[in-house]
Parts: C-alpha cells; structure tokens; sequence
C-alpha cells in the first residue's frame, strides 16, 4: 500500500517540529525552500531514471517545460557537486 505523500508530508513535518522543540531551538527562516529542495531532488531523478534520461518525457510528466527542466537540474548538479568538493575537503 502506497501511503498518500500528504499524510507523510505532514508526518515528517510533525516530527521536525517535535525533535527540534517546536522550533524553540531551531528557527530556520527558509524552511519552506528547504523542504521543496529537499522533495525536487529524489523526484527529479525518478522520472529521469523512469524516462530513461529523456528530459522531453520527464518535463511533460512533470508538468514543466523543458527549459525550466534543465534549468532546475543543473541548479541540482551544481549543488551536488559543491557537496562532492566539501567532503573530498574534509
């Protein structure tokens, strides 16, 4: 059984909230883009990897056109490779 992403959005943001003292410790100003780039990223590559690489395909599934497509993956692989670079540096 699927469960809905609703019903784990909103679980996830429970526990967040809980683990981090309903925010009395932790304030982060951006939360909200966090999360969505947090949620872009997984979903991005899935229909990349269901579309066999075929940003055409994966930009009508998603209901993007395809320069915005792009646009949003190289955003991603920029920031996955400033990732690779700080661990290689620690």
């Amino acid at each position: 059984m699927i469960i809905p992403l609703r019903k784990t959005v909103r679980h996830w943001t429970q526990n967040f909230l809980v683990a981090n003292g309903n925010l009395g410790i932790f304030e982060p100003s951006d939360f909200y883009q966090t999360f969505l780039n947090d949620v872009e990223e997984p979903l991005l590559d899935e229909i990349l990897i269901a579309t066999k690489g075929n940003q055409t395909k994966a930009a009508k599934m998603l209901g993007l056109n395809r320069g915005t497509l792009r646009a949003r993956l190289s955003k991603m692989y920029k920031k996955r490779k400033l990732k690779r670079i700080e661990e290689m540096n620690v």
